[in-house]
């Protein structure tokens, strides 16, 4: 089972996306990006636990969508 909710600890502190090796880092008023193309204040979701950027989370989603296609 997969949990996704939105997070807001960035409103008090820097977080990292845990997804594997985004890179991605924020605080509330600055973003660091290493691997995702658009230089924006991405939001932050926690997925089972983990704090993961918006980008990877549609990525996860589309490989999910693409492998239940396949099935």
């Amino acid at each position: 089972m997969l949990f996704i909710k939105e997070s807001y600890v960035h409103e008090f502190q820097w977080v990292g996306c845990n997804s594997g090796n985004c890179g991605y880092e924020r605080s509330k008023d600055d973003s660091t990006i290493m691997k995702h193309d658009k230089p924006i204040l991405l939001r932050m979701f926690k997925v089972n636990g983990a704090q993961t950027c918006e980008a990877c989370v549609r990525e996860a989603v589309k490989d999910m969508t693409d492998w239940l296609e396949d099935v």
